[in-house]
């Protein structure tokens, strides 16, 4: 399996949890159910919309109409990727910490706080508890994985890419952590570790790596990260990486 965008490999996890597919993926004691035909058909709409911004707003309605449903944490899970899809960091803080609630051990909403905090954090005076807050989440993914098991109704590759991938973005998630606290060193081992774990390379990854590599004076493994980033892409980090490739490349 190919390396995914984190918003695809997020919307997996939130179908396969939701559907009951992959019941590793939950932690339970059964699979929550509708309690009336009309709950049902409600949280049927939700799983039909492909407009980020309503599927929002429709599962804040689901959520006023039937406050007692089993279907809540797996609905709220659903308003997670929505608001990934339109940068919202609030409403994607808001709806994961209410998914956890629900089902503490989710990996969707886990994955998603961890790696989603870190980006708003600037110049907010909550920075250091929101870094400490995504922290934990991005390690709870990591003990998650460690005691899941293989689902039944998934192949043992793809099982074993999906996991890693997880894996791969939880360190991913911890470098940046460090990164935003100005700890470089745990920022280093992090991103390696995001970079030996992922089933493939991704460009993001050894992007970051490339800069923490510069902050630490590790130049020629930072060129080679910032060449590996260009081969990779996407075109966005592309471009960032042969900017920094330009600088490591200027005359002194």
């Amino acid at each position: 399996m190919g390396t995914i965008s984190r918003i695809a490999l997020f919307a997996l996890l939130a179908a396969c949890e939701s559907s009951g597919q992959f019941g590793v993926f939950q932690n339970l004691g059964h699979t929550p159910q509708a309690k009336t035909p009309e709950e049902f058909d409600a949280y049927l709409e939700i799983l039909a919309e492909t407009d980020a911004s309503r599927r929002a707003d429709i599962v804040a309605a689901f959520a006023r109409r039937f406050t007692e449903s089993e279907l809540l944490g797996n609905a709220y899970q659903h308003q997670l990727t929505a608001f990934v899809e339109l940068d919202n960091l609030a409403g994607v803080i808001a709806a994961g910490r209410i998914v956890l609630s629900r089902i503490p051990d989710n990996l969707s909403a886990l994955l998603t706080l961890a790696s989603s905090i870190p980006n708003g954090t600037a110049g907010r005076a909550d920075a250091a508890e929101l870094l400490d807050e995504a922290e934990r989440y991005a390690k709870t993914a990591l003990e998650v994985l460690k005691r899941k098991q293989i689902p039944r109704s998934i192949p043992f590759a793809e099982w074993r890419d999906l996991r890693s991938e997880m894996v791969s973005q939880s360190h991913e998630s911890l470098g940046h952590i460090h990164a935003k606290r100005g700890d470089v060193a745990k920022a280093v081992r992090q991103f390696e570790q995001a970079r030996d774990s992922s089933p493939s390379p991704v460009g993001r990854q050894l992007f970051r790596l490339g800069v923490a590599y510069t902050w630490v004076g590790r130049l020629e493994e930072a060129t080679a990260a910032f060449e590996t980033a260009v081969r990779l892409g996407p075109d966005p980090i592309r471009r960032l990486a042969e900017d920094e490739l330009t600088k490591l490349r200027a005359p002194p």
